[in-house]
C-alpha cells in the first residue's frame, strides 16, 4: 500500500509498530488515532500509549476514537458472539481508556458531550462540548446498564455513544 500511495510534497509515510514509534522524543504536537486501538493486542496498548507520550512535545495531545465495548461487538463477529472476536481484538470502555491514559502519564482526560459526527463538523461545537473524563465515564456507565444489546446500540448511535472519543494532554513540563 505504501508503494501505491501518491503523497503530496511534505507528506511522509513511515511504517512501524504501535509499541515502537520510530520518531525522536518530543516530535509532535498531536497524535491522533481513529479506529485503530481495537485492532491492537490488548497487552500492547499500554506500550502504545507510552510511545505516544514519548513522541509528544510537552503540552501535546493524544486523541483516540474507538468503538464502544458496550454497543459491540462492532466487527465481523457481531450477531455471533457478545465480545469482539474478529478483526477487533478488543473493544474498550471509557473507564478502561481513562485508566490507560493516566497510567501512561497523560493529564486532563476529556471527551465531548456532543456526538462526534456533530463535533467534527463544527470547531465551535467541539470546543463548547468538551467535558472532563468523569462525565464521559458516567455516560458510559449509564449505557452499560441498558439490558439488551439492540437497545444499547440504538441508544448509543442516537446519542453518539457508539464510539468513544477521548483526548488528553502530556503535561506542559516534565
Amino acid at each position: 500500500m505504501v508503494g501505491r500511495c501518491n503523497c503530496k510534497p511534505g507528506v511522509y509515510i513511515v511504517l512501524g509498530t504501535a509499541d515502537h514509534l520510530d520518531f525522536p522524543d518530543s516530535s509532535f504536537d498531536l497524535v491522533f488515532s481513529q479506529q485503530v486501538i481495537e485492532h491492537l493486542h490488548p497487552e500492547d496498548l499500554p506500550g502504545h500509549f507510552s510511545e505516544c507520550y514519548r513522541v509528544l512535545r510537552p503540552g501535546g495531545i493524544l486523541s483516540v476514537e474507538t468503538p464502544n465495548r458496550h454497543t459491540g461487538p462492532q466487527d465481523v463477529s457481531r450477531g455471533f458472539v457478545r465480545v469482539a472476536e474478529g478483526l477487533h481484538l478488543r473493544e474498550w470502555s471509557v473507564r478502561e481508556l481513562i485508566q490507560l491514559f493516566r497510567q501512561a502519564g497523560f493529564v486532563r482526560v476529556r471527551g465531548l458531550l456532543a456526538p462526534q459526527f456533530l463535533a467534527r463538523r463544527s470547531p465551535l461545537v467541539h470546543r463548547l462540548t468538551r467535558v472532563p473524563a468523569p462525565v464521559k465515564a458516567a455516560e458510559d456507565a449509564a449505557l452499560s446498564i441498558i439490558p439488551t444489546l439492540v437497545l444499547r446500540t440504538l441508544l448509543g448511535k442516537a446519542l453518539g455513544l457508539d464510539d468513544i472519543f477521548l483526548f488528553s494532554s502530556k503535561p506542559a513540563t516534565n
